[in-house]
């Protein structure tokens, strides 16, 4: 069970510094071709193996206290600002997510809702606020309405 919870551990911060890196590939390119879109899906790649973490991540002590929105949001500031300025172009503030990394967020926050004891639909209003609210991320509609739709199917 130790060396299954290390190697999660090293899976899991490999791919953080993936995530991370993308922003450096936005600074090394020096290509205008860069938009928020780009981000988003270069974002998803590393954000597949890490939505596959979190039941096991969750559970960790490593990751007790991270704040994975708050990852998110900073990763989208931080890499619009980078696109604005090898563009010149001033971009929506708001990062569309693509279904992974959406997915990711929506399974890491049921975790901790769960833990809190935090009921279904409180679960629902939350992420509906999250969605809703003007901030750095807009999640991906689909991966929500899909993902609230097989709990509802786990909770019948």
């Amino acid at each position: 069970m130790v060396i299954s919870r290390l190697l999660v551990e090293a899976d899991w911060k490999a791919l953080w510094r993936i995530w991370w890196e993308t922003l450096d590939q936005i600074e090394g390119s020096g290509s205008d071709h860069w938009d928020r879109y780009a981000l988003a899906v270069f974002l998803d790649v590393p954000a597949m193996g890490l939505r596959d973490l979190v039941p096991e991540a969750f559970e960790c002590t490593f990751a007790r206290d991270f704040d994975l929105v708050g990852e998110v949001r900073r990763t989208a500031r931080l890499g619009i600002e980078r696109i604005e300025r090898i563009t010149g172009e001033l971009l929506d503030r708001r990062l569309p997510l693509e279904t992974c990394t959406t997915e990711m967020i929506l399974l890491w926050e049921w975790k901790r809702g769960m833990k809190r004891g935090e009921k279904p639909m409180a679960f629902v209003n939350r992420i509906r606020q999250l969605r809703d609210e003007s901030g750095e991320i807009a999640l991906d509609d689909r991966a929500v309405a899909d993902f609230i739709f097989r709990l509802a199917g786990r909770e019948s």
